[in-house]
């Protein structure tokens, strides 16, 4: 599946890309690392240290289920080849602080089971298409890349008629998501993490198939 899309005298290309080679993974990773090293739930996934960020991102994000990126002028959802989740894996357990791990743990599972409580869906991260990773690079925003990119995964749900769901820690995230381009409604809040000293916020958002 793929689309197309213009931005000035430059065309831009989605495409799902099934089987994208090493390169194209850290790319991804790369793109992610770039843009999002501010972001609470990263902050708290590597325990406050930025050298964690990279196997983190790879371990916990891109090499866990399809997910959307974006990269110069071309457009990707990957799905990393199990080499390069084992590689991040193993270098984000081996670096993460002892004590961290049971906490990042209970931690995650607290935040799946929140996710699950208000978009009513049990096992919601699984049974519904989630959008994870979402990330366009900066030279790039503000040209309808990234509602390009969910008009693409809407087209995708609408096919399997899977409600499209959502968790982002920066409110300023909701004005973004609740446009009438993609119309996402918040389905709930919660702060996660509240007695370590890397709290963030949980928003979820939900959009039904039925209304796409």
């Amino acid at each position: 599946m793929s689309t197309t899309i213009t931005i000035g005298d430059k065309e831009y290309t989605l495409r799902f890309e099934e089987n994208p080679s090493l390169d194209r993974v850290e790319e991804a990773t790369d793109l992610f690392c770039q843009e999002m090293s501010k972001d609470t739930l990263g902050v708290f996934l590597t325990w406050g240290d930025q050298n964690l960020f990279r196997p983190m991102t790879g371990a916990n994000g891109l090499c866990d289920s399809s997910r959307v990126r974006a990269l110069g002028n071309k457009l990707y959802e990957t799905n990393p080849p199990e080499e390069m989740n084992s590689k991040y894996f193993m270098d984000y357990q081996t670096q993460l602080p002892q004590e961290a791990g049971p906490v990042i743990g209970k931690t995650m599972a607290e935040a799946s089971a929140h996710i699950d409580q208000v978009t009513k869906i049990p096992n919601a991260e699984k049974e519904t298409y989630w959008c994870m990773l979402a990330v366009v690079s900066k030279p790039y925003q503000q040209h309808g890349i990234g509602t390009a990119l969910f008009q693409l995964a809407f087209a995708k749900a609408k096919e399997a008629k899977l409600d499209l769901a959502l968790a982002t820690t920066w409110d300023k995230n909701l004005v973004y998501y609740t446009r009438p381009q993609l119309g996402f409604t918040v389905a709930g809040h919660t702060q996660m993490a509240a007695d370590t000293k890397y709290p963030w916020d949980n928003y979820v958002l939900l959009r039904k198939y039925e209304e796409l």
